[in-house]
């Protein structure tokens, strides 16, 4: 007799092999692999750890369609910050923590920057299902152990679809640009360090590189003068104005960068480090400048 015989009447029937605790055993199976990939992991210095192994599966539900949603995410603390560029651009070791900044629902197509994914009004939720959801192909699979440049790519620019379908703050949609930005730079760099693109590939990527820069100056200009929070994307009025600065200088609107760096002197929550990062900024327009 099997476990679950007489339900036939119920109209369940060949349930005589089914196994009690076989969802529990594959978990148990998961967890024995985590913990070896954790364990091989932690004898590892910074400087050892592949991308994957930086990589950890984070646990969303969708504000759209409520679907769970296991996320790629970086772990804090296991990858090495090597610096950050002129436009804050933060680049770490043996990976790039900008292809891990949004979340892509493959069930419905909604997408958005991860400070933003759960942040969905009703009326937004409406808009989405009827110009996003009802359109999406489920063609997305992100089953890999690592993000490529083209998958990161494409999931901001799902972002950025989307926050222009819920009719989106103009800083959020200039932060999705500007990682839009990143991305294509570090896919630049990815692809010159395996010798695998040319001059007239690599001019197109910086192209619409600086396509996205345009896009987000003008996004966090408008943000500045509009929206009303002390905070735009996290970031203070002094370092606001600075990333404007520095991505005017970026788009090569030198005069009205040299304008902002100068302004940030007089702010008051200016720090040292920030002032340090106008000097530099400052000298490299007049590097820039000097022979014009």
């Amino acid at each position: 007799m099997g476990l679950l015989s007489g339900l036939e009447k119920f109209g369940f029937k060949s349930l005589d092999k089914v196994d009690l605790y076989e969802e529990e055993k594959k978990e148990t199976e998961k967890s024995t692999t985590a913990r070896r990939v954790q364990n091989n992991t932690a004898n590892k210095t910074l400087a050892e750890l592949t991308e994957p192994e930086m990589l950890f599966e984070k646990s969303y539900t969708c504000p759209v369609c409520e679907q769970e949603l296991k996320v790629k995410t970086m772990r804090q603390g296991k990858a090495k910050l090597l610096g950050t560029e002129v436009d804050m651009r933060p680049t770490y070791q043996n990976i790039d923590s900008v292809k891990y900044g949004a979340i892509l629902c493959t069930n419905c197509g909604y997408a958005a920057l991860t400070s933003y994914f759960g942040q969905l009004s009703d009326s937004q939720i409406r808009l989405i299902e009827e110009n996003i959801t009802s359109k999406y192909s489920k063609s997305h699979k992100l089953d890999g152990d690592q993000y490529s440049y083209e998958e990161a790519l494409e999931i901001h620019k799902m972002a950025l679809l989307n926050a222009v379908v819920k009719r989106g703050k103009s800083s959020e949609k200039a932060f999705i640009c500007l990682k839009l930005a990143w991305l294509l730079r570090g896919k630049a760099e990815f692809m010159e360090q395996e010798g695998k693109t040319g001059e007239e590939e690599l001019a197109k990527i910086k192209e619409e590189e600086k396509e996205y820069l345009s896009e987000a100056y003008k996004g966090f200009i408008t943000a500045i003068q509009t929206e009303s929070s002390a905070k735009i994307c996290g970031m203070d009025s002094a370092t606001i104005t600075y990333l404007c600065a520095a991505l005017a200088y970026e788009i090569g609107e030198y005069e009205e960068s040299q304008r902002m760096v100068s302004r940030i002197y007089a702010m008051p929550n200016a720090t040292k480090r920030l002032k340090d990062k106008c000097i530099d900024l400052k000298e490299m327009i007049q590097e820039k400048t000097k022979n014009s």
